[in-house]
Parts: structure tokens; C-alpha cells; sequence
């Protein structure tokens, strides 16, 4: 099987594959059941330049008949790991044309900008390498509204950040 990954992976992918084989985990779109696993055997040596990817190719298991030709799949493999680091929801991360950011609630309960930077992201998370702290909460909804000093209603306490280890 081939899938696409963004090109802004490929030094990260050369550099995990001259270690060994990259372990492989394949899942029904959209969240569902673990299809099978196996590893990366191959990455293309070309950025596909109209969609900004490049191709791997990886072997699975199909001991079960779980897998068709042609059949969408979710890819999932690991490049390293990171601890010790701010993660937030994907949906709190917005994007204007100075880059990414996001609104923290201050301690007056107004929504405070913050210019952020991101690193990897994954099951509906992004890592914020630069911006916000281990601790904040951060809006997950209606940032369309939102200005620096508008008073924020919490809706639900469940955005509350921790650093926390990543997989």
C-alpha cells in the first residue's frame, strides 16, 4: 500500500528509516478499528509539487482479509517521540496571515492572542513548541468572534492544558 505524507516530513521520515524499519499501523478512516500493522518499506524520491507530499509505501499483514485494493486507510507511524510538551486541541489553532495562533482566557476571564508555533499534530492534537504555556485553557470554539479583551462565558472546563507526554 502508498499513502502521502506532507513534505515538511521528509528529512524527519529519511532520518527514522536509516534507523530501520518504521513500524506501520493501519486503521479504518475516521477513527475506526485497527486494520493491521506492518512497517515502511519505502519512501518515493520525489515531492509531488501540486499537493506539497511525498509517498511512502508500506507492507501489512493481511492474515484476516481486512484490507482491499484500493480501500481509503488511516496510516499511522511514529517519528519520534516528544515529553515534556504543550499540547492542544487542533481546534483551538487558527491561522491568519502572520501564521498560526490562538486565544488563551485571561485571568480577568477576556480572551487573550497568542502567535504560536506548532509542531507535530495527530489524533486531533497539535504540539505548540512556542506561545502558550502547560496550564492555560484555550478556546475551542468561536474564535471567529473573538477579539483580544472580549469577555469569554466558559461553556466547559474540559480545555484546560497539562504538559503531558506524547506517544
Amino acid at each position: 500500500m502508498s499513502f502521502p505524507v506532507p513534505d515538511r516530513y521528509l528529512s524527519d521520515v529519511r532520518q527514522r528509516l536509516a534507523l530501520g524499519p518504521l513500524p506501520l499501523r493501519v486503521y479504518a478512516p475516521g477513527g475506526g478499528p485497527e486494520l493491521g500493522t506492518g512497517a515502511v518499506s519505502l519512501l518515493d524520491n520525489s515531492v509531488d509539487n501540486s499537493t506539497g507530499t511525498i509517498r511512502l509505501k508500506g507492507v501489512v499483514s493481511n492474515r484476516h482479509h481486512r484490507l482491499w485494493p484500493s480501500q481509503s486507510i488511516d496510516a499511522v507511524f511514529t517519528l519520534q517521540t516528544e515529553r515534556h510538551v504543550v499540547i492542544v486541541p487542533k481546534e483551538a489553532v487558527q491561522q491568519n496571515e502572520r501564521g498560526a495562533y490562538l486565544f488563551v482566557l485571561a485571568r480577568d476571564q477576556s480572551a487573550d492572542l497568542r502567535s504560536i508555533s506548532t509542531g507535530a499534530e495527530g489524533d486531533g492534537k497539535i504540539v505548540v513548541t512556542r506561545g502558550v504555556e502547560a496550564g492555560a485553557d484555550v478556546v475551542i470554539d468561536g474564535q471567529l468572534r473573538l477579539r483580544s479583551g472580549t469577555k469569554i462565558k466558559i461553556a466547559s472546563a474540559q480545555s484546560s492544558l497539562t504538559s503531558e507526554s506524547r506517544p
